[in-house]
């Protein structure tokens, strides 16, 4: 939970009181909150395309070191389950970001897949709204 503040903090520029009321947000729901990706069965989500022409987009080349970190941590999000081995006509390549401070992560270049996604628009609530609550 400090992650989250300290991130929050960083990224977003609050004020104080919007500090604390983030830290009261936060600490109110702490059980929705874990260091761990994960994955939830109580929606599902589809995404339609507006071609039916297979993305398939070669991996990109990395460093011995960086196949590590990425081996090491597909592993680690498969133990999770948080992710599973699937076999798809579709294909995103991988990139390690490498943040100083902070721990290298995993993130696919969805690029060319969102090429060919149908855009959905849906309006989102108001944040002062939402603390308010």
């Amino acid at each position: 939970m400090h992650e989250i503040l300290r991130e929050s903090q960083l990224q977003l520029k609050l004020s104080p009181s919007q500090i604390d009321e983030l830290k009261q947000v936060i600490t109110k729901n702490k059980d929705v909150f874990s260091p761990d990706p994960g994955t939830t069965h109580l929606m599902r989500m589809d995404i339609e395309l507006i071609s039916d022409k297979p993305i398939k987009t070669k991996p990109y080349r990395m460093s011995p070191r960086q196949i590590n970190i990425l081996r090491e941590e597909i592993k680690r999000l498969l133990e999770l389950g948080a992710i599973e081995i699937e076999q798809s006509d579709y294909t995103s390549p991988l990139i390690l970001v490498e943040s100083p401070n902070k721990d290298t992560r995993p993130c696919v270049d969805y690029r060319r897949l969102n090429e060919i996604t149908r855009a959905e628009f849906f309006p989102l609530p108001n944040m002062e709204e939402i603390v308010e609550k």
